[in-house]
């Protein structure tokens, strides 16, 4: 039978011994008081979500696959996954590297990826959907956003999105899909704004070496 252990003593070696994580974090403000106590707690307890949680499905979600209701439109993941992602949601991982002012926990990139790392090993198809919250929140708006956008946003949207409740529609960012009719835009409007679209999912990509 297939198993899934977390590299979590890797992920220490290489964040101690190479990166020394302890001093550059404590050289950066925000950072300065996540101590090796709670970085190997996340890794222990993102360990066991990825092996007990997500790998288990990983065999059985690819079998059943997901289904779409031509009638509704309604589409529905495999057997296990919306319990697996209530409990993904309920242990607060989606949060990881989210600002606090919007209920993320503010813990380190480093840290965050290396939860995601063991996600995406254990069930590459469960960790399709995170991204699209990461996206929206992280580098998306706070890296390439104007302090009005940012002000604009309502703050209940926001968190929902740092939190994991609401997951944002990320196929802009994939395809050049048509714009509805009823949508009134002229055609140039339309690709003058997937064309930012798509500079800002590169940019993104660029930044972060994905």
């Amino acid at each position: 039978m297939p198993t899934y252990t977390p590299p979590i003593r890797d992920m220490q070696f290489v964040m101690n011994e190479i990166l020394n994580v302890k001093d550059e974090l404590a050289a950066i403000p925000k950072y300065n008081e996540v101590d090796q106590d709670t970085i190997n707690a996340v890794l222990e307890e993102g360990g066991k979500f990825a092996s007990e949680v997500a790998f288990p499905l990983n065999i059985s979600g690819d079998q059943e696959g997901c289904k779409l209701d031509k009638t509704t439109h309604a589409v529905t993941t495999p057997k296990g996954f919306k319990e697996a992602y209530d409990k993904y949601v309920e242990g607060g991982w989606p949060a990881l590297s989210g600002d606090p002012t919007y209920g993320g926990q503010g813990l380190p990139l480093v840290v965050n990826q290396c939860f995601y790392e063991m996600l995406n090993s254990a069930n590459q198809s469960m960790d399709h959907v995170p991204p699209a919250s990461r996206m929206a929140h992280t580098p998306a708006l706070h890296a390439h956003g104007t302090e009005e956008q940012k002000a604009n946003l309502p703050h209940q949207t926001h968190q929902r999105r740092v939190d994991g409740h609401h997951v944002p529609d990320r196929a802009p960012l994939r395809h050049r899909s048509w714009p509805d009719a009823h949508q009134g835009r002229s055609l140039a409007r339309w690709h003058l704004q997937n064309h930012r679209q798509q500079n800002l999912h590169q940019r993104w990509r660029a930044r972060h070496g994905r």
